[in-house]
């Protein structure tokens, strides 16, 4: 019997009523041989949050029950958001606000179930409030934060300020850690209404504040995984680096193309290099390589198994953390110049109007003839009486073509709605023990937007060639925002005599509409900013639903198999159907994992995201606390209720709290994320210039407090 769809079934039904797990097992007549697997079946619903087991034991489907599975994301004073689960390929899913007092004892991003107790609609947003029922599933068995020791009780200080309430650890629990040092803890009691959790410290990283520990602790935070496991490694080093005959003769042979790659200085995973002509009728053949990861990376190995777990390597602030061993990354794959390499072609053939007139896939080898940085070719390409390296000169027609051809498919994209947001990156300048020396603004440079577009062109043709090939596949998809965050952000826009066409139909072109008017204006950053926090997170999905901020039909992520599983995978799909492999019972396999897969990457680019942003922001911090009563002119970033960020140039951004306001009562307006003197009628608005003192900088809560500087004039008081 298949006991998943059997009991799913009968709550499903009309008429059941909730039954108990031994009054359910009778129902379905399941046998004492076969009570084992049942429990199983229904320990694992409950853990996904398929079924709701109230506090008689009773078994139910939660949404009969107006009870609903959601993930918890906590706020360091004490209340939090539940989102839905499952709510990503349906649209909209309206946030729970879930009262301090409604905890019931889960923790920041704990899966738990959730009653809705109230609900008003206001003039723009469903608001909704909820209690917390019970936690399903737990999300932080190990914690990182301070061991510290007071009146002979021991407690951990977490570093996340979601994780609210300390953490008990008995004396003989301790670990050997002592007070100020940073420390992993393993939870052994979850907390609960009365009383805290409890732990066992099982790693000392050693004192708060030494080298290296800071970015260690975000490292065990995310549970990033720093070193690969003995078995990984060894199967890493036991691949052959010879390429057979037989695999030669099975593949397009592309070594006498002129191939260049084109990264970062100090890049070592070189995934994609390019070759480039231009036909006399002023067409382009533009050949894009990637490396073939999964000619050495083989299904259910330890290999495998490891990058799946890990999803995408990590950049930190001061490492990189690899998908892959680097015999893998950085030698056996990576597309190193003067070494013949094992890649997928996607060559394209593309007319002088930057449309698509054919293409083609192969399983190829290459030869890189030269690896190019994005410095050295942008400033070959804007700066020509700079002294260049004579050896650059070789590639410069092809490169002054790829200028071209570029900016002729970035038109192309813009004009048909592909939203273009132009934020400037930060980058930190290290010392040799760790510490921020400075804090630099990086634009984006003509270089890096080449590659990104041919990348963006092989991915979309990928994606839409696969698409029609009706074979399981991972697509990048990105939807439409909600309505309700388009309301708000339209009434926003009001304030500035710009207007969102189409609520309920909204498409890119009509946000990018919205920056191209911006362009010039004095609010254009904080236009831009706004909308930015309406559009959704691009997630992975075997299902195509489009990719709204590219405007584009088809897009998937082909392009960067050493650093991300999602390309690895699709290599994997794409070598089977080349070779007519990807049938029977491997197109079943496939069919029943590409969810999974695509859940998981999505979920492992969150925590990749998070951890380079805090590390990011961590030596940010840092940076500032040598700057404590320096004053700085920024603009304001983000206006909410309890105060103001302002960014510096720097790309620092502190918190200037509306107690520390003075000089009036100051009201939040959250329509046009506005601050509103009462008395004065002045106004903070994002975009807005001031001038502020560094007040605060708290490492451990990666926070920066500002505080305004008045300067008096005949007039009184003002900010500047």
């Amino acid at each position: 019997m298949d006991f998943n769809n059997a009991i799913l079934g009968l709550l499903s039904e009309k008429d059941y009523k909730q039954l108990t797990k031994k009054e359910l097992q009778m129902a379905l007549g399941v046998s004492e041989d076969n009570k084992q697997e049942f429990d199983d079946v229904i320990n694992d619903l409950y853990r996904q949050g398929l079924i709701f087991i109230n506090r008689n034991d009773k078994i139910s489907k939660p949404e009969r029950l107006g009870v609903f599975p959601c993930i918890l994301k906590m706020n360091e004073r004490g209340y939090g958001f539940a989102s839905r689960i499952g709510k990503n390929k349906a649209g909209k899913s309206q946030d729970i606000y879930i009262h301090s007092d409604d905890i019931n004892g889960a923790m920041h991003g704990d899966s738990v179930m959730v009653k809705v107790t109230y609900c008003k609609n206001s003039d723009y947003s469903m608001r909704c409030e909820g209690q917390i029922y019970y936690v399903f599933k737990r999300a932080n068995e190990m914690i990182v934060g301070k061991y510290e020791e007071v009146n002979g009780f021991a407690f951990i200080l977490p570093d996340n300020p979601k994780i609210t309430g300390d953490i008990l650890v008995p004396k003989k629990s301790n670990g050997g850690a002592k007070h100020n040092d940073k420390v992993v803890v393993r939870i052994t009691r979850w907390p609960d209404k009365r009383r805290n959790a409890e732990g066992e410290v099982v790693e000392v990283l050693g004192k708060a504040g030494d080298p290296g520990v800071d970015i260690m602790s975000i490292v065990r935070e995310y549970n990033i995984d720093a070193e690969f496991p003995d078995e990984v490694l060894k199967e890493a080093e036991a691949i052959d680096k010879n390429i057979s005959d037989l695999e030669l003769s099975e593949r397009t042979d592309y070594r006498d193309l002129i191939t260049v790659t084109i990264d970062g200085e100090d890049a070592k995973d070189l995934d994609d290099a390019i070759s480039l002509f231009k036909h006399d009728d002023g067409s382009y053949e533009l050949y894009v390589h990637i490396a073939d990861v999964s000619h050495y990376v083989k299904e259910s190995t330890a290999l495998d198994t490891e990058a799946r777990k890990r999803g995408a390597s990590v950049y930190l602030v001061d490492r990189a953390i690899p998908m892959l061993p680097p015999r893998l990354s950085n030698d056996l794959c990576s597309l190193n110049a003067g070494t013949e390499k094992l890649c997928f072609t996607c060559s394209m053939q593309i007319d002088q109007s930057g449309s698509l007139s054919g293409y083609s896939f192969d399983k190829s080898i290459i030869r890189v003839d030269k690896r190019l940085t994005y410095t050295e070719v942008f400033e070959h390409l804007t700066e020509p009486e700079k002294q260049m390296d004579q050896d650059i000169n070789r590639y410069s027609e092809m490169l002054h073509d790829m200028k071209k051809l570029a900016l002729t498919l970035k038109e192309k994209r813009r004009k048909r709605g592909s939203i273009e947001f132009d934020f400037d990156e930060s980058k930190v300048i290290l010392d040799d023990l760790g510490n921020p020396t400075d804090i630099i603004r990086k634009k984006r440079n003509l270089a890096e937007s080449i590659i990104e577009e041919f990348m963006i062109a092989a991915n979309e043709t990928v994606a839409e060639n696969f698409y029609h090939a009706k074979i399981p596949f991972i697509y990048r998809i990105h939807e439409v925002p909600d309505k309700d965050t388009l309301t708000q952000l339209s009434r926003f826009l009001s304030v500035f005599g710009l207007k969102l066409k189409n609520i309920n139909q909204c498409k890119s072109s009509d946000i990018n509409h919205i920056l191209e008017m911006a362009k010039g204006r004095g609010e254009e950053k904080a236009i831009n900013l706004v909308t930015l926090r309406t559009m959704k997170k691009a997630i992975y999905s075997e299902d195509n639903s489009g990719h709204f901020g590219l405007a584009s039909s088809y897009y998937t992520h082909f392009t960067s198999p050493i650093r991300r599983y999602p390309d690895l995978f699709i290599h994997r799909l794409m070598s089977l159907y080349l070779c007519g492999e990807l049938k029977d019972k491997k197109l079943d396999h496939y069919s029943n994992i590409v969810s999974e897969v695509a859940e998981t990457s999505s979920d492992m680019e969150v925590r990749a995201d998070e951890a380079e942003r805090e590390s990011l922001d961590l030596k940010k911090v840092e940076y500032m606390q040598r700057h404590l009563g320096d004053t700085f002119v920024g603009s304001i970033s983000n206006v909410m209720s309890f105060g103001f960020f302002v960014e510096l140039d720097n790309t620092v951004e502190g918190l200037v709290k509306v107690a520390d306001l003075y000089d009036d009562y100051y009201i939040f307006d959250e329509k046009t994320y506005t601050m509103i003197g009462e008395n004065s009628g002045k106004r903070f608005r994002i975009g807005d210039k001031v001038k502020v003192r560094v007040a605060a900088a708290n490492v451990d809560r990666r926070q920066i407090d500002f505080m305004l500087v008045y300067e008096r004039n005949k007039k009184g008081q003002q900010y500047v």
